[in-house]
Order: C-alpha cells, then structure tokens, then sequence
C-alpha cells in the first residue's frame, strides 16, 4: 500500500492542495490522519478518479427538410407563367 501526501495527491489529480483538504471534507475522497499528517492511498485516488469520467455524445444537427415553396399562390400565377413561356 503506498500512502500519498496532500501535495502528492494534488499533483496526481491535477489540483490545488487546498482543493484535496475541500475534496476530504465534502466526503469525496478518503485520508487518513497517521502522526499528525494526512495522507492518502493511491488506488482510492485513481478510484476517485474513475467515478470522475464522463461520456460525451456527439450530437448530430437534424437534417432540415426541403421544402418546395413555389414564388406563386394561384392557379391562375402558374398558368399565367406557363402561358409567357
């Protein structure tokens, strides 16, 4: 078992000191006071990184659907434009 200290364990989750004592007191990471220091095991920190992952959906634009709309309104409009062809 190797047991990591707090500067150790920022540097290994890429975080403030600070941050690690935050992360212990909100209960998201265990540690363990031995002779006055507190300390943490490395494999509940990789742990705790493992329930940090996230999946990313890559989510596709819908397609917009193609519309004819014709620059008449009537009958009349379009025999009136075929008669002029």
């Amino acid at each position: 078992m190797h047991l990591l200290t707090a500067k150790e364990a920022s540097n290994i989750l890429r975080v403030a000191s600070s941050t690690i004592y935050e992360y212990v007191r909100l209960g998201k990471i265990p540690a363990y006071k031995i002779n006055g220091k507190v300390l943490f095991k490395e494999h509940e920190l990789n742990n705790f990184i493992d329930s940090c992952s996230i999946t990313c959906k890559v989510k596709q634009k819908p397609k917009k659907e193609r519309v004819f709309k014709p620059s008449f309104t009537s009958t009349e409009e379009v025999l009136a434009k075929l008669n002029n062809l």
